[in-house]
């Protein structure tokens, strides 16, 4: 009779443990989503008109401006859909139909999100409030609106109890998160195994700190040692490059403040990370190579190679942070409590810069064209993290793809701490997905690099 290994028995047992914890995540986070409803009116009019939907979700019937969102019906003698998004909790709501219409045919007139509830005639019949300026004749193909007066309107009543079954989440869902825990649950239970090796790595770094300090001022000073101006170059071109896209986006695209916040400020807090970052993974990635003369000698900890570009990096980045406090103060924005917060902020992202690239600079040796994937994805993640750009923009299914980069962590968290004024734990889904996706990289990456090190001399 085979024995189960001691080592299968603890990923089994830390599968299924880390599957009901992450199900359970899982669930916690959906329902705690806003999620709001779409209402849908299929219209047809015969002149130009804006149309706006208030929504009244604690039920005193009070319309505010705030509380309303407007949509334009263009096509002219065309049946077109306008599409609202209210809360989950309305209770009542007051379309009104602007103030140049006669006549006007509202085909249908549903609410949507994870079901859909079409209104019939007898529905809207008896969920009608007060009507004002408007004649309302119930039809075969539709409602036929007269409008009598300069402000028609109309309220739809007690709608909370219909929008409650659609806000619930699919059953389909169930089987997806549970898929979903049942696979990261699977992948974290066996990173765990390299626990005891990763401890020993990291280990290594803390012990020979000292060879690590003099190795990063040594590089740092190399990497300008041809030029006239020297280390000054390492410190201009991030400043060029500030000025530059501030330029573009402000100046060529009128982008306007973000809230309250100038949008100049707001976008060097979040550039000025994603500069350390593009600047440490793509050199740390390229450390033994650059370093192949020590990989070589058999008493040198290689392990301590990464650490040294990370903090060669940081040289820059810690003045550029100085540059963040500068400009933020003078449009107002002093440093206080919330500002000691870009310690956490700088750490996770050297942590986050640190376990990535134990994976990529041992691959890389093996794998020479990984450094132009790097590159592309440098590019594209430019992009991809909302930097220039604000992701409140994007649908809500696609804002939460978007932040699954890890680096949308760290830009929010440079934002948070300068003028968004939030502390990270009150980001509690974001701080956990970005911490476990750093320590299951990091996990991985070091049972890798342990595996290729005793061929690293072969390949070099």
């Amino acid at each position: 009779m085979k024995i189960i290994s001691k080592k299968k028995i603890f990923v089994l047992i830390a599968t299924c443990l880390f599957t009901g914890l992450l199900f359970g995540l899982f669930n916690k986070y959906y329902s705690d989503q806003p999620g709001n409803v779409n209402l849908i009116l299929e219209l047809k009019s015969e002149s130009v008109e804006q149309y706006q939907v208030y929504f009244d979700t604690v039920g005193d019937k009070e319309w505010t401006e705030p509380n309303s969102e407007k949509k334009d019906y263009k096509e002219i003698s065309k049946f077109d859909k306008l599409n609202y998004s209210i809360p989950p909790d309305t209770k009542n709501i007051r379309i009104d139909f602007g103030n140049s219409i006669k006549e006007l045919d509202l085909k249908s007139f549903y609410l949507k999100k994870n079901g859909k509830h079409n209104f019939t005639k007898g529905e809207i019949q008896s969920l009608i409030g007060k009507t004002n300026d408007l004649k309302l004749d119930f039809e075969d193909d539709g409602i036929k609106l007269e409008a009598t007066g300069n402000d028609p309107y109309l309220e739809i009543l007690n709608v909370d109890a219909i929008i409650e079954p659609l806000s619930g989440m699919p059953s389909s869902y169930n089987y997806i998160m549970a898929v979903a825990a049942l696979f990261f649950g699977f992948i974290t239970a066996k990173s765990l195994t390299a626990l005891k090796e990763s401890v020993k790595f990291l280990k290594l770094s803390f012990e020979n700190r000292k060879i690590v300090k003099t190795l990063s001022k040594n590089d740092f000073k190399n990497k300008f040692a041809s030029s006239y101006l020297g280390i000054v170059w390492g410190f201009v071109n991030p400043f060029i490059t500030i000025v530059m896209y501030c330029f573009v986006f402000q100046v060529a695209f009128k982008s306007g403040p973000v809230g309250t916040v100038p949008y100049v400020l707001w976008f060097i807090c979040g550039i000025i990370p994603w500069f350390f970052f593009s600047d440490a993974l793509p050199s740390t990635t390229n450390v033994f190579l650059e370093y192949s003369y020590l990989v070589k000698k058999v008493v040198f900890k290689i392990e301590v190679l990464p650490a040294v570009k990370i903090i060669s990096a940081l040289f820059v980045h810690i003045f550029f942070v100085a540059f963040i406090f500068i400009i933020a103060a003078m449009y107002g924005y002093y440093p206080d409590a919330y500002s000691v917060q870009f310690i956490y902020y700088l750490g996770a992202m050297i942590v986050l810069v640190f376990s990535v690239t134990i994976f990529t600079s041992a691959v890389i040796l093996f794998f020479r064209d990984l450094g132009q994937i790097i590159s592309i994805v440098m590019n594209v993640g430019f992009w991809a993290t909302p930097i220039g750009w604000q992701i409140a923009i994007l649908p809500g299914w696609a804002q939460r793809i978007f932040k699954l980069n890890p680096m949308y962590y760290i830009v929010t968290g440079y934002r948070d701490t300068f003028v968004d004024k939030f502390y990270f734990w009150q980001r509690p889904y974001e701080t956990i997905y970005f911490w476990a996706f750093c320590f299951v990289v990091l996990l991985v990456g070091i049972k890798i690099f342990n595996k290729l090190k005793p061929h690293f001399s072969d390949v070099l």
